[in-house]
């Protein structure tokens, strides 16, 4: 049995058009890019963190906060959603 949580209609448009996710990545290689990429198109505002192993690290996506600690990308108050 599975349990479904709904709201009404006009709260559910309402909270969604006032919260944006705050999201989380940890690890930015081949999948993590591409989910980077995806999100700063499609979702602009929504990632608000990124830990890597190599901060100084080249990259091909347009990120300029690279952090390497994946405790304070958890941590921080703006991310509700972590990616790894």
């Amino acid at each position: 049995m599975s349990a479904v949580l709904s709201l009404p209609e006009s709260a559910a448009g309402a909270a969604a058009a006032t919260a944006a996710p705050g999201v989380g990545l940890l690890g930015c290689g081949g999948v993590g890019a591409a989910v980077a990429r995806r999100l700063l198109a499609a979702h602009p505002g929504w990632l608000r963190a990124v830990a890597v192993r190599d901060p100084h690290k080249t990259r091909d996506v347009p990120w300029e906060d690279w952090g390497g600690d994946p405790f304070a990308v958890v941590d921080d108050p703006a991310v509700g959603i972590v990616v790894e």
